[in-house]
C-alpha cells in the first residue's frame, strides 16, 4: 500500500496474503489435484537450474505453462506431482490431456526424484514416453509395469526442455503448453512391448 499526502509525505506498507487449501478437498485420486481445480496445490516446479524457465498458472481450468527458455536436455523446465505410491508387480496407466500454442513435444517420466546422484530412479526403464503436442487438445496415455520394489516417493513428471518431436525436429520450444486431467490408474494387464535393457555390455578387446 502507498499513501501520499498533499505535502508529498509518502508512506508504504506491504501486506502478505497466504492462501491455503483444505486437504479434504484433494480427494483420493492417485494423482491429487490432477485436474488443477485447486490451482497449483500438490504440484511443484523445477526451473532455472540449467537454463530452463517457465511460468505456471491455472487459466480456465487448465494449467498454462509459458515456456520462456529451455535447458539443452529434456528435463527443464519441469512440473512434478510427488509422493505417489507405486507397488511392485502392478501395472499402471498414465493419462493426461495437453496442447500447445505451436507444435512441440513433452517428455513424461515416472519415478523417484533423488537429492544426489544419480538424481532419479526410473520406474519404467527402457520405455521412452515423448508426446507430440499440437494446437488441439488431445488425450495421451501409456502403460508401464512397476518392476522395482514398492516405492512411496514416486512422481509423475512433465519435462519441457529440448524435447525432440517424432520427426526429429524440436518444433517450437518457446511457446505455451496447456495441461489438464492428469490421471494414473491401476490396470490388470497390458501388452508389454518394451524390450529388456542390457547394461554394462560394452565392446572389449582381449589380447
Amino acid at each position: 500500500y502507498v499513501v501520499e499526502d498533499s505535502a508529498g509525505n509518502r508512506t508504504e506498507r506491504t501486506r502478505y496474503v497466504t492462501v491455503t487449501f483444505d486437504p479434504s478437498l484433494i480427494g483420493d485420486e492417485f494423482v491429487p489435484n490432477g485436474d488443477f481445480s485447486l490451482g497449483m496445490a500438490m504440484w511443484t516446479t523445477t526451473t532455472g537450474l540449467e537454463g530452463g524457465n517457465a511460468t505456471f498458472e491455472v487459466v480456465d481450468g487448465e494449467l498454462k505453462i509459458n515456456v520462456t527458455s529451455v535447458s539443452g536436455g529434456l528435463w527443464e523446465p519441469r512440473l512434478e506431482n510427488k509422493g505417489l505410491t507405486f507397488e511392485q508387480g502392478k501395472f499402471y496407466e498414465v493419462e493426461f490431456q495437453a496442447r500447445a500454442l505451436a507444435p512441440r513435444a513433452i517428455h513424461v517420466q515416472i519415478g523417484e526424484l533423488l537429492d544426489s546422484a544419480p538424481w532419479f530412479t526410473n520406474f519404467k526403464t527402457g520405455q521412452t514416453t515423448i508426446f507430440d503436442l499440437t494446437t488441439e487438445m488431445q488425450t495421451f496415455s501409456f502403460v508401464f509395469s512397476m518392476s522395482l520394489a514398492t516405492n512411496e516417493n514416486g512422481a509423475v513428471i512433465f519435462e519441457m526442455g529440448t524435447v525432440p518431436m517424432s520427426d526429429g525436429t524440436n518444433g517450437t520450444l518457446i511457446t505455451s503448453i496447456f495441461l489438464d486431467n492428469v490421471v494414473i490408474r491401476e490396470v490388470e494387464e497390458f501388452d508389454d512391448e518394451v524390450a529388456p535393457v542390457i547394461s554394462g555390455a560394452g565392446n572389449r578387446s582381449i589380447v
